[in-house]
């Protein structure tokens, strides 16, 4: 999970001012390989308020990398998360193409004093219709430039995510991690 803050106002790893403290988990969503069109997954998100204080939920949104639809969400209008509940969403994949399916959550979380976006990375492979020889299912191979043939999320022509990998094989792992902005992932 990455916390960006809002108009500066952030004090700690978890978003926490006057009372409240907002926790998601996981930080990532990895739904897996589906091998068959029409297969579905889900998976659970936590959001918990652990401070003493109400914090408002104003949005839950997908930034969609690869704009295939894949992703939805049980619940993504705004609400209040009083102090010390909890908040537990489904997060299902059912992608209709075959391969990566990258998007990222965004939770919008305010209170009286300031703002802050949780961000968490969702990923899913659709692995229909693969050469015998991409061991992966990726849509490369090892002669192609494939760094590593047995993980779908480690191939050339693919986004560079903010998940501790190189994804996109040019031997630099995560190189822009860091320099999120609010609103900006």
């Amino acid at each position: 999970m990455i916390l960006t803050a809002c108009n500066g106002n952030s004090n700690a790893i978890g978003f926490q001012t006057s009372g409240s403290e907002i926790v998601a988990s996981p930080m990532l969503i990895d739904a897996g390989i589906l091998t068959a069109a029409g297969e579905m997954t889900s998976d659970s998100l936590q959001i918990d308020n652990v401070g003493e204080a109400d914090a408002e939920i104003s949005k839950i949104e997908f930034i969609d990398k690869m704009g295939s639809g894949a992703w939805s969400i049980s619940d993504d209008g705004s609400q209040i998360l009083d102090n010390e509940t909890s908040l537990l969403l489904d997060v299902t994949f059912a992608p209709d193409t075959p391969g990566h399916h990258v998007a990222e959550l965004v939770i919008k979380v305010k209170n009286t004093t300031g703002c802050a976006e949780y961000i968490v990375l969702l990923r899913g492979f659709g692995a229909w219709d693969c050469a015998a020889d991409d061991l992966d299912c990726d849509g490369f191979t090892e002669a192609e430039g494939d760094c590593d043939d047995l993980d779908v999320w480690q191939s050339v022509g693919i986004d560079e995510h903010c998940d501790g990998l190189d994804n996109d094989c040019n031997k630099e792992t995560d190189p822009r991690c860091d320099d999120r902005e609010c609103g900006h992932p």
